[in-house]
């Protein structure tokens, strides 16, 4: 089962929520303008999704990928989304890979991450949390990143997800080895 165990980390107490019952427009006014400027270096990238599943091990997830437009076979970045029954969208992790940092890789992923979100009618984008004053310089640099996309602050809190079985409560965070599995298989 990937829900071994609720991991918890003491330097995540807060997230920033999108509230996305508001029009496109009002969501995008609340973006920073590096938002603008790097979804324009990358006007170029592919957006798609990889995997949507829903099993009882796994909430109902998708997971996109960002690829160059000249080989789709160029994986730059991908990102994970948990759909959850209180229609919350939680961004639950991504990855983007060096190569992709030039183009603005993570400003392409989760600006089609919270649009896509909004489009399936989720009420709320998680950002899965942020960091506090005790977390590294990497940790805080992950901090401004997120903090470009407007929002609000709350805390973390856990979020039901439908299995067949049961109700999981999840965190912001959860063992992702079977996400990078399919990756690389769907990029072979």
């Amino acid at each position: 089962m990937i829900y071994k165990e609720i991991l918890k980390n003491p330097k995540v107490t807060s997230t920033i929520v999108i509230d996305l019952t508001k029009s496109w427009n009002e969501i995008e006014k609340g973006f920073d303008k590096d938002v603008f400027y790097y979804l324009s270096k990358g006007k170029n990238l592919v957006f798609k999704e990889e995997i949507s599943s829903k099993s009882q091990d796994i909430p109902y997830q998708k997971i996109y990928s960002v690829r160059d437009n000249t080989s789709l076979h160029s994986l730059l970045s991908y990102g994970v989304l948990n759909l959850t029954s209180d229609k919350t969208a939680l961004y639950n992790e991504s990855l983007t890979f060096n190569k992709g940092r030039d183009f603005g890789v993570g400003y392409v992923l989760l600006y089609n991450l919270i649009k896509v979100a909004k489009e399936l009618g989720y009420k709320t984008f998680d950002f899965g949390g942020i960091f506090n004053e005790t977390s590294t310089e990497e940790e805080q640099q992950v901090n401004v990143f997120k903090s470009k996309w407007g929002g609000r602050e709350d805390l973390v809190h856990c979020h039901p997800v439908y299995t067949k079985k049961k109700v999981i409560h999840t965190n912001i965070r959860y063992y992702g080895s079977l996400i990078l599995k399919h990756l690389k298989i769907r990029n072979s």
